[in-house]
């Protein structure tokens, strides 16, 4: 595994066409499906590879990948003994703001999560936690949870590694453990919507909701220590489990 940047490194930013066409708000774009619709990319690179717009953005360590809205870049990374959410101008990639989430470090040191763009607000979940709301253009923080001290939760060996989904109005984690492995919280104020136990999930390991509507019903589907699981997107009821 690869860290995406580093302290002393720089991020780079290519004028490939989608860089700065359509936004990519969130994990594997806007349907968490990987698929880009833009057009008109290159087929093939110059011998000289594409002209490069800007280096910089020192943006910590860590694995997280980018989201892009509106104009801005937003990541995370490890910094002054810190993870931090970090925002930069798409356009030059001067620095806007950062914010901190936690604590850095972890077994392989460094951000894991991917953070989530909704609108006015951006959503970051750190290595052992810490899971952040703030607004998009200032950097203020709105709320904070912990999923380990507020639910319970349990992590696997590689700390939280979970790109939170907003579906509607609610924002979907993963705490892990025996007393909500799974939990929807309002996406502006952080209160708990449902919460809910999934027999045999176990820790909360390295994966990231996705919507689902196999069999007529709207559900999410996550990988847990213990297996794939379905669960209602209405409730949080348990629908199945995949070992």
């Amino acid at each position: 595994m690869q860290k995406l940047v580093s302290l002393f490194g720089t991020l780079w930013i290519l004028s490939i066409n989608f860089v700065f066409a359509g936004d990519w708000p969130q994990w594997r774009g806007p349907e968490r499906s990987g698929v880009s619709t833009e057009k008109g990319l290159l087929q093939s690179w110059p011998e000289q590879g594409p002209k490069l717009l800007w280096d910089g953005g020192a943006v910590g360590e860590g694995f997280s990948s980018l989201a892009i809205a509106d104009g801005r870049i937003f990541t995370m990374g490890d910094k002054n003994r810190q993870s931090h959410l970090f925002c930069l101008k798409q356009q030059g990639g001067s620095l806007l703001w950062s914010l901190k989430v936690g604590k850095s470090g972890g077994n392989y040191s460094g951000t894991r999560c991917t953070p989530t763009v909704d609108g006015d607000l951006v959503y970051a979940l750190g290595q052992f936690g810490d899971l952040v709301c703030a607004e998009t253009g200032s950097g203020r923080e709105r709320w904070r949870k912990n999923l380990e001290r507020d639910f319970g939760g349990k992590s696997g060996g590689w700390n939280y590694s979970e790109s939170v989904l907003i579906d509607g109005e609610n924002l979907l984690c993963s705490p892990g453990g025996d007393e909500a492995t799974a939990v929807a919280l309002n996406k502006r104020t952080g209160a708990v919507v449902w919460k809910t136990y999934l027999p045999g999930g176990g820790q909360s390991h390295y994966s990231s909701w996705v919507v689902s509507n196999a069999a007529g019903v709207k559900q999410y589907v996550r990988l847990f220590g213990g297996g794939t699981f379905g669960v209602a997107a209405a409730n949080g009821q348990f629908l199945w489990r995949y070992e």
